[in-house]
């Protein structure tokens, strides 16, 4: 939840300081993997349902290790004042 909530911070940050400008956020991970070499949950999680899931449509571009994604459209400029994150539901519950 910190990088998810440092994250948006910074491309909060990128917007009011340079209002419409184009927005591009490289995301390098070290560790976070598995004994197997793939990332761990929360670095996967990070990646796919937050950064791509969520952050993308207020960037331009999104670079990280499991993705890089150019949106052929213009970014969202309305990013939310606030980022609120809640618990997934329990599986099986």
């Amino acid at each position: 939840m910190e990088s998810a909530r440092t994250l948006f911070k910074l491309v909060r940050r990128a917007q009011v300081a340079k209002p419409g400008k184009r927005r591009k956020l490289f995301l390098d991970v070290e560790g976070h993997r598995t004994n197997d070499g793939g990332f761990d949950r929360d670095m996967l999680e990070l990646q796919n349902d937050f950064l791509v899931g969520f952050l993308a449509p207020f960037l331009y571009e999104v670079h990280c290790p499991l993705a890089t994604l150019r949106k052929p459209r213009a970014q969202d400029d309305d990013i939310p004042d606030e980022l609120v994150i809640q618990n997934r539901p329990t599986e099986g519950v």
